[in-house]
């Protein structure tokens, strides 16, 4: 979460900027619920400043989601993700007939019995623009059986098998036409 004060508030948390308030890091947990990371975020130091906007995508492609954050009158932070292996994963480039990003395309990524949902959605923050692929953590699945997209409310395809630890593309008319997609 970037955070930057928009008023002079007490407390002060930086002598030279009085917006600048401390960015955090939140983890999944069990129940659904989310706890910090602390000390700072995970980081070596406190990452204090007045920052707008946060971006997530593979910066370095080795399957982990780095974060760049831009800062009002800073230099923005790059934060790679250097936490090492914790479970495979996959990427997806989706693509529309003419080659484009199909943003709003919707994935449902099936491993055996169990699914996730993903959306291409590059842009839901402010001052920034995402990784328009597709990221999914697949915990010890080596492959994805089938990716299902729907592109429209009317047009759906499937794809796959898929093999782990890739970046694999989607274009649309290359997959099997869905009549339906499952929930």
């Amino acid at each position: 979460m970037v955070n930057g004060r928009v008023l002079q508030v007490k407390p002060s948390y930086s002598p030279t900027d009085p917006y600048a308030e401390p960015n955090q890091l939140f983890r999944g947990s069990k129940g659904g619920h989310f706890e910090e990371v602390l000390p700072h975020g995970g980081t070596a130091v406190s990452l204090l400043g007045t920052s707008r906007g946060a971006a997530f995508g593979d910066l370095d492609n080795d399957g982990d989601v780095d974060i760049v954050v831009s800062n009002r009158d800073g230099s923005p932070y790059v934060l790679r993700n250097k936490v090492g292996s914790i479970g495979k994963w996959i990427q997806f480039s989706v693509l529309d007939r003419k080659g484009r990003i199909a943003v709003g395309a919707r994935l449902r990524i099936v491993t055996g019995e169990r699914w996730q949902w993903r959306r291409v959605q590059p842009g839901y923050g402010f001052c920034s623009s995402n990784d328009p692929r597709v990221h999914c953590g697949l915990g010890t699945f080596a492959r994805v059986d089938a990716v299902e997209v729907l592109w429209s409310r009317d047009d759906r395809e499937t794809f796959g098998p898929f093999e782990a630890e890739k970046l694999h593309e989607l274009r649309q008319g290359a997959g099997r036409r869905n009549s339906r997609v499952r929930d």
